[in-house]
């Protein structure tokens, strides 16, 4: 069950996503039921930093395709804060 959410989510975000308008993303996620699940569901992601990990993800890949270099300050977050050795 999990795996369908999961695609179906995506399928509709690639849908609404083909061919966006200014103020389109802001539609949608105003069109939320509130309190519903998939409020539930960005909310909780918002609040996990997925989001942000997720721009993080995108501006290293874009550094690469750009340049053809890896940023060592791009790293995964699991690889940038490392703990320190005791």
């Amino acid at each position: 069950q999990a795996a369908a959410y999961v695609g179906a989510i995506f399928a509709t975000m690639a849908a609404d996503s083909a061919a966006p308008k200014p103020g389109t993303f802001a539609a949608l996620v105003a069109e939320q039921t509130p309190g519903g699940v998939n409020e539930m569901v960005w909310k909780g992601q918002n609040e996990d930093g997925a989001y942000e990990a997720l721009a993080h993800s995108l501006t290293s890949a874009h550094h690469r395709f750009v340049t053809g270099t890896i940023d060592p300050d791009l790293a995964p977050a699991a690889k940038r804060h490392k703990p320190a050795a005791a």
